[in-house]
């Protein structure tokens, strides 16, 4: 086995390189604390961002729904977006996950979770999966949805792997989604 070297320089983590919707977001939102826009004003349309940034329209389109999670704006379809509510001056803006890479993690990690889950899980927690199916078919029903039941579905599987590790990182993948 080699033995680390007495002299070697620390390796350092380096940060990945922001993203251009991540900056744009942080751009957006130092307007948004500044007092550029009011609340109820109407954002210049994606288009003119694109322009004005030196960006993408896809970039402008991710920059508009981190916003939009923060609950900072509402994009309104055909409309545009407007200021729902703005930001204090302490406020950080939250902008480090994107909805794919969330996507990604939770193919990872719940697939491996449902495996784990089918090796531990009770009879008694088969029977509240049996109802929670049943309860997100009604939820899909609805008008406007509801993720309830979805979120009990997943949260129960999580619970039924034993490993608290595991729960944790679900449960904080389902508060990043919200």
């Amino acid at each position: 086995m080699a033995r680390p070297r007495k002299n070697a320089p620390a390796i350092e983590a380096v940060p990945p390189p922001e993203r251009l919707y991540q900056k744009l977001a942080k751009d957006l939102f130092s307007d948004l604390v500044a007092g550029r826009y009011a609340v109820g004003d109407r954002l210049p349309a994606e288009r003119e961002l694109s322009v004005q940034y030196n960006v993408s329209r896809p970039a402008v389109r991710e920059a508009m729904i981190a916003l939009e999670v923060q609950g900072l704006i509402e994009v309104r379809i055909g409309s545009g977006a407007y200021v729902r509510k703005l930001p204090g001056e302490t406020d950080a803006p939250g902008f480090t996950v994107t909805a794919f890479e969330l996507m990604e993690a939770r193919l990872l990690i719940e697939g491996e979770a449902a495996a784990l889950a089918a090796v531990h899980i009770r009879e008694d927690e088969l029977d509240e999966l049996e109802r929670l199916v049943a309860e997100i078919e009604r939820e899909n029903l609805m008008p406007g949805g509801s993720t309830y039941a979805d979120q009990a579905f997943h949260m129960l599987i999580a619970t039924a792997t034993r490993n608290a590790v595991i729960r944790n990182q679900i449960e904080e993948m389902w508060r990043l989604r919200s």
